[in-house]
C-alpha cells in the first residue's frame, strides 16, 4: 500500500525532498551542498536505498531503449 501511494504521489509530480535531490544529483552530476548518502540512509531503514536502486534501474533501462 505504501509503495503503490508513492508511485501515486509521484506520478503526480510530489516525492520526497531527499529522493529528488538523489534524483537531481544522478542526472545532472551537480555537486551537493549536503550528503546525498546520508539523506538516503535516513529515509527509513532500507526504503531510500531500495527506492534509489530503483530509480537507477529505471534510468538505465529508458537509456538502453533510446
Amino acid at each position: 500500500t505504501l509503495s503503490a501511494n508513492l508511485i501515486k504521489c509521484a506520478a503526480e509530480g510530489s516525492a520526497d525532498e531527499r529522493l529528488i535531490r538523489s534524483l537531481d544529483w544522478t542526472i545532472t552530476g551537480k555537486p551537493m551542498n549536503h550528503d546525498c548518502a546520508a539523506e538516503l540512509l535516513s529515509y527509513g531503514s532500507s526504503s531510500g536505498v531500495d527506492t534509489y536502486a530503483g530509480i537507477a534501474m529505471g534510468l538505465i533501462a529508458h537509456k538502453r531503449e533510446k
